[in-house]
């Protein structure tokens, strides 16, 4: 009897764990005619619950305290929330709502999300999948691969570790370590980090990118490789979609005509505009130049540029270096301007120009220097100092053309300023200086009020009230021409008005040659003879053996030659008969001291270099 109550008990105890099993498994399926698992309609289920759509076949293959963990084989479909699964078998654990898919693993999302893989772990409570092997996520025409990816169907968020790259409209990003957000559409990328796309290509150490807007921010070391420039950078943004750029750490960008570098720059790889700040380097490929400055801008379109704070342009064929505060250039129009503490060095001719402001026209060499510019003409054995109100360099050809003005921003300028020449051909340049002129060098002094300097030819004229000096000489005419060698006077001409004073060294006696014109000539920077035609008169001083004075001859002419020996006069010679007399010492009146006009103006004679830089 008791044996037949414990078989009755045994029964029933079966019974009911096959009920409970078979609750467990039905609670969210049923089986059909085919013993195929169908979706129940149990109106209790959560949405996050992971629930069985369809399976060949379901086993349960563990049972305890935290419920079954079923194996779903052949054409697997399970659902949680909006999330659809296909795989040919998986692992359910109802208890952790837990799903471990393997073979063709293909997950959809509202229609515009899906992934696949060859094995996923998904957690329902949190939309949560781990991929391996083969993944891909199609998300908005965004196409995430890689082998090892922890993906958010919810958030979009998918991080892989391991290699990977995205897909994006054409650009294809890959690199060690990725972090895909498809809701901010902004993603980060790092470790051999790699873009390629038809307008350009990057690499970088560590970046992100907007898969919208196809803005690339750059955190650490990069490249990008577009059509027309290569710019490297450790921080900055690029705009694939306008090609527009900015950087804040020092960037280099080196296009077909330029390569620039700076601490921050902004650059537009269309127009081919930028700016640059901070220690900035512009290398022209095209003109040979390098250009130094702290600020600088560049419109490739309409050819122009500007650029401040202590610039320097360096040109490599020309050897030329100017200095500025700031400067300005047109291509187009051909004009320059350079403002404040302006220096210009020429290494070939030797000669350096400063001034507060310097204009220029590349198309006819016209060149401008106001505001106290100063001309310095460099010789290894003297240096010669030209000051002046203002200062012109030209082509000697375009001389006729100087007097004619045009009107720029409401103010009347040279027209040679904005004037585009056709000529190409190679012409002497002049400079001319108006107003207030000086020149200091050791061999030579002079003032005048304008002056053409022919620098190929070392030929100064002076206008209107020059005086020339000449160790103890002084020179006065309407018009002087010097003709120079290695910064040394070889001769003089002066015309009209023309007179020669030389100092004797000794009180109120002066040595005077007057006539219409006079030419005078020197060897090692002392006059050796000179010859005065028209009018010509002459005063000097007679000396003993012992260099004493003893009289004063006094002789007028049509012509006269003088002769000179160590800076004195050593012999007169008469053309045409003459007249004259001899005054001892003793005899001479102060009227006869003097021919008409003279005038000793040692007062004006300039006395240094630095006197006339400091004027």
């Amino acid at each position: 009897m008791a044996i037949k109550k414990m078989a009755k008990y045994g029964q029933v105890l079966g019974m009911l764990l096959i009920t409970v099993a078979f609750f467990n498994v039905t609670a969210f399926a049923q089986i059909d005619s085919t013993n195929r698992i169908q979706l129940s309609d149990s109106s209790q289920a959560n949405q996050t619950k992971i629930k069985i759509v369809h399976a060949d076949s379901l086993r349960a293959i563990k049972v305890s305290t935290d419920g079954y963990t079923n194996k779903l084989i052949g054409n697997v479909q399970v659902r949680s929330d909006d999330v659809v699964m296909y795989c040919d078998s998986a692992y359910l654990n109802d208890v952790d709502n837990r799903i471990k898919a393997f073979g063709s693993v293909d997950i959809r999302r509202g229609g515009s999300t899906s992934a696949k893989a060859d094995y996923v772990e998904y957690i329902g409570n949190t939309a949560q999948a781990f991929m391996k092997d083969n993944v891909q996520v199609f998300d908005n025409g965004n196409n995430l691969i890689t082998d090892d990816l922890s993906y958010n169907l919810k958030s979009k968020i998918g991080i892989y570790k391991n290699g990977g790259q995205l897909v994006t409209d054409g650009t294809t990003i890959s690199s060690d370590y990725g972090k895909y957000n498809g809701r901010s559409k902004q993603s980060y990328f790092k470790g051999n980090v790699f873009i390629t796309s038809p307008d350009s290509d990057i690499e970088s150490k560590e970046l992100t990118y907007n898969t919208d807007s196809k803005k690339v921010v750059f955190l650490d070391e990069s490249t990008v490789f577009s059509k027309d420039a290569m710019i490297e950078t450790k921080a900055g943004t690029y705009n694939q979609k306008t090609g527009k750029a900015s950087f804040s750490k020092r960037t280099t960008v080196n296009n077909e005509t330029q390569i620039i570098t700076a601490d921050k720059l902004t650059y537009n790889e269309k127009s081919g505009s930028g700016k640059a700040r901070g220690n900035v380097v512009i290398v022209d490929k095209v003109e040979n130049t390098i250009i130094y400055a702290q600020v600088a801008n560049y419109n490739k379109e309409t050819g122009s540029g500007s650029a401040k704070g202590r610039v320097i342009i360096v040109d490599e064929n020309e050897n030329t270096v100017l200095y500025a505060d700031a400067t300005r250039y047109n291509k187009a129009t051909g004009y320059g301007v350079a403002t404040g503490n302006v220096r210009y060095t020429d290494t070939t001719e030797n000669l350096e120009l400063t001034a507060g402001k310097a204009e220029y026209n590349e198309h006819n060499s016209f060149l401008l220097a106001t505001q106290k510019p100063i001309l310095t003409t460099i010789n290894e054995k003297d240096t010669i100092l030209i000051v002046s109100d203002t200062m012109i360099s030209l082509r000697s050809v375009d001389t006729l053309n100087l007097k004619s003005r045009v009107i720029k921003n409401g103010q009347s300028v040279y027209t040679l300023l904005h004037q585009k020449h056709l000529e190409s051909y190679e012409d002497k340049k002049i400079i001319i200086c108006n107003k207030q002129v000086q020149i200091y060098g050791d061999s030579m002094q002079a003032v005048c009020d304008s002056m053409i300097y022919e620098q190929s030819d070392s030929l100064f004229h002076l206008f209107k009230k020059p005086i020339v000096w000449n160790q103890n000489q002084q020179a006065e005419g309407d018009t002087i021409h010097i003709y120079m060698a290695n910064n040394k006077i070889r001769k003089t001409e002066l015309r009209a008005n023309a007179f020669i004073i030389n100092d004797t060294q000794y009180p109120s006696l002066y040595n005077q040659i007057k006539g219409i014109n006079i030419d005078a000539f020197f060897a090692d920077n002392e006059i050796k003879r000179a010859i005065v035609l028209g009018n010509a008169q002459s005063i000097y001083y007679a000396t003993n053996e012992a260099k004493e004075f003893i009289g004063l001859n006094k002789a007028e002419g049509a012509r006269i030659k003088i002769l000179f020996k160590a800076k004195e006069v050593n012999r007169i010679v008469f053309y045409n008969q003459p007249k004259g007399a001899f005054y001892p010492m003793e005899k001479i009146n102060k009227k006869d001291q003097f021919l008409s006009g003279f005038q000793w103006r040692t007062e004006l004679r300039p006395q240094s270099r630095e006197q006339l830089r400091n004027r």
